[in-house]
């Protein structure tokens, strides 16, 4: 079998889908993964075959720095503005590196994948690490923070907005593509969604049960298979230095916003090190794309480039992050409690749900945080021991999962059931 693995992002957002490619790559299908051009070496050092949609990520270091900026409520307006100027070279190489696939595998970011689909009349499942986006009447959708303190009863109705933000800013750019390029009639302004949850094609979610309970109004045809993490190569050692350092005392705090880069970046650092200073706590501050990296630094604390998260953080006795869903999985596999400090989007939503399920303070906003804050979440972290214990719990519980071997079995079992020609499903 033939699958192309399409995303959109930073390393965070490629990552897990790497860890899925992989997955089916290994049980023998051959498998693309397309995403921006700035990851074709990590890609193709997973083993696996690379195909070029976009080059944008050296853009979204300044394009983020700048939203970061904005109201919470301009942040998305302008960020959707950014990615449809980026959307010709992404719809152009997704659609070639689709060229014979049987199955795709997409990223709701993806923009086309559902269109590319129904052009090649092959099945195309959302595969998402973020959020659940199939409707729910019990919790109202992730992606939106304010919907969080909506009536129980408008729930639902936040799906479909949702939905139709991933939608309508393109709808007229789609329409255009599918009209020119795939050949295909223009769509509704309700957009693709309903039709694809009518096909019942299968939806892989790829977080673990243990954290986002399956819905019980979610037909079968939702999964929740599972993280998908890519595992660090065994041949892999720390810099000497990093070494060095978490041998020479107890396990240290960490502390590192990964892709959000903004220009408190400094300041930020700055609250990073007094808050450490003021706990009495050892720590390990992740520079990331936002350059978290005072000045000077005491002995007690290190900087580091980057990591493997999954080498690192069960070596740390706290974390302190940005809330990407990537990084989030991780540091829950890893067992050790967690802060999350928000920066937009769904990052609000995985520090509420940490913190629901008892393993986190509450979540510190970016535009909030201080050191005295940061300070007490440590203190919390590190001394709570009903916190520490179910962190614990759950990270023994999550090591027994295997996301990407259950995605690979449902999308396997989807296909082999699929009569190729009568009931082929169709999604647009």
């Amino acid at each position: 079998m033939k699958i192309s693995v399409l995303t959109f992002g930073s390393r965070g957002d490629v990552q897990p889908y790497a860890a899925l490619a992989k997955g089916f790559h290994d049980a023998g299908h051959e498998v693309c993964l397309a995403c921006d051009g700035y990851f074709e070496t990590f890609v193709k050092e997973q083993g696996l075959a690379f195909c070029q949609a976009g080059d944008y990520v050296r853009e979204m270091h300044d394009v983020i720095r700048e939203h970061l900026k904005m109201s919470a409520m301009l942040q998305p307006l302008s960020f959707t503005r950014w990615v449809g100027s980026q959307l010709p070279a992404i719809l152009e190489g997704s659609l070639a590196a689709c060229d014979g696939a049987d199955v795709i595998l997409t990223s709701p970011a993806a923009i086309g994948s559902l269109h590319i689909a129904e052009k090649l009349e092959i099945p195309c499942i959302y595969s998402v690490v973020g959020p659940p986006l199939t409707p729910s009447i019990d919790s109202p959708s992730g992606y939106v923070p304010g919907f969080r303190y909506l009536p129980k009863f408008l729930n639902r109705g936040t799906y479909t907005l949702t939905e139709q933000a991933l939608w309508q800013p393109f709808r007229k750019a789609i329409n255009r593509w599918r009209s020119e390029t795939l050949g295909l009639p223009p769509l509704a302004l309700a957009g693709p969604f309903a039709r694809m949850r009518a096909s019942k094609t299968p939806v892989l979610y790829g977080f673990s049960p243990l954290v986002i309970p399956r819905d019980p109004i979610w037909h079968e045809n939702i999964h929740i298979a599972g993280n998908w993490f890519l595992q660090t190569d065994p041949a892999w050692s720390p810099p000497p230095e990093l070494a060095d350092f978490l041998a020479a005392g107890p396990p240290p705090v960490y502390i590192g916003f990964g892709s959000m880069v903004s220009d408190d970046a400094a300041r930020h650092g700055e609250m990073a090190v007094s808050a450490l200073l003021k706990t009495g706590q050892r720590g390990v501050l992740a520079r990331g794309w936002g350059g978290l990296d005072p000045a000077s630094l005491p002995e007690t604390i290190h900087a580091i480039d980057a990591a493997p998260h999954d080498w690192l953080f069960p070596k740390m006795a706290a974390l302190i992050h940005h809330g990407g869903a990537g990084t989030t999985g991780v540091g829950l596999h890893a067992g050790v409690p967690t802060t999350v400090v928000p920066f937009w989007t769904e990052q609000f939503f995985w520090g509420s749900r940490l913190r629901h399920l008892g393993i986190s303070p509450a979540p510190i906003p970016h535009r909030a945080m201080t050191a005295d804050k940061l300070a007490a979440a440590i203190d919390t972290m590190l001394n709570d021991s009903e916190m520490r214990r179910k962190a614990s719990t759950l990270g023994q519980r999550m090591r027994s999962e295997d996301g990407v071997r259950r995605a690979v079995e449902i999308v396997e079992q989807f296909v082999d059931q699929a009569d190729p020609v009568a009931d082929r499903p169709h999604h647009l």
